[in-house]
């Protein structure tokens, strides 16, 4: 759930309890190795078999955990937590996070990424200012694309959404 290195406290993170003891375990059974002061599976099979066998609704926990922690933690990527949180099916943390992935793919210059970040943040069909700034970065990624009729097109509904005269308001004027 966490990714190709994980370390003892993201473990704990999802797993409550697990003692160095246990990952101890594991690494002698070579299912982990040591990599810096983390853990990475031997093979990336394995990572995907211990994967599959989570429920669904272990899974969705795992990464609504995973999530939590990594927001504690800081330091992870937008687009990190907006997976995990669309992996756990959390709808208003998901679109949050949809946001930010998506005004981080703009930085970046993902335009795709960014449209997709957008998509998918409107897909739980937020309200007011939320959905504003989701639109807006639909627009934003639609004029670097070249796509002005689509870019228009959000705008004006970013426009409806947006409160008049705010910052994205503006810009979506």
């Amino acid at each position: 759930v966490l990714g190709d290195r994980i370390d003892l406290a993201g473990l704990n993170a999802i797993a409550t309890g697990t003692s160095a003891n246990e990952v101890s375990r594991l690494a002698e059974e070579e299912i982990l190795v040591p990599e810096g002061s983390a853990w990475r599976f031997r093979n990336p099979m394995l990572r995907e078999v211990a994967y599959s066998t989570l429920t669904d609704e272990d899974r969705a926990l795992a990464h609504r955990l995973a999530a939590q922690w990594l927001e504690k933690r800081g330091g992870a990527s937008a687009a990190v937590l907006a997976e995990h949180w669309l992996r756990a099916g959390e709808a208003g943390e998901a679109t949050i996070a949809c946001a930010n992935a998506a005004e981080e793919a703009l930085a970046a210059n993902d335009l795709s990424r960014a449209l997709s970040y957008a998509e998918r943040g409107l897909s739980f069909r937020p309200k007011g200012e939320l959905r504003g700034a989701l639109l807006l970065a639909m627009a934003e990624a639609c004029v670097w694309k070249g796509h002005l009729a689509e870019a228009r097109e959000a705008a004006d509904r970013a426009k409806k959404a947006l409160s008049v005269g705010s910052r994205g308001w503006c810009e979506a004027a």
